[in-house]
């Protein structure tokens, strides 16, 4: 005999859970794929890839103590030409993204 959990509960958590593999699925395929990444989440930093170990603690800094950063994501490309593309995002105060930019194109010039 068939219940409410059976017929109602288990078929939407069924569907919720293929929605979210093929989201992620999705977005892996369509993001392009950075060379670094920099997280900051609650006080905290961590960066992915090849990001030079002397700039990150003057990274942290810029993000922790100056910007008050809480919730971030940066993403950066090098391209063929060797031109950085930085992507920002989350929460920033108006111009924040734009200053991060700047940081991380002067010190990261080739």
């Amino acid at each position: 005999m068939p219940t409410y959990v059976s017929e109602h509960v288990l078929p939407f958590f069924g569907l919720t859970g293929v929605l979210v593999i093929v989201g992620f699925v999705v977005r892996g395929i369509l993001s392009p794929p950075c060379d670094f990444r920099i997280r900051v989440r609650s006080g905290r930093v961590a960066f992915d890839g090849k990001f030079p170990a002397s700039l990150r603690v003057d990274a942290t800094r810029l993000l922790l103590e100056e910007m008050h950063v809480h919730r971030v994501t940066v993403r950066g490309t090098w391209t063929p030409h060797r031109v950085l593309r930085v992507r920002v995002s989350g929460r920033l105060e108006p111009g924040g993204g734009q200053r991060i930019r700047n940081y991380l194109i002067a010190a990261l010039r080739p």
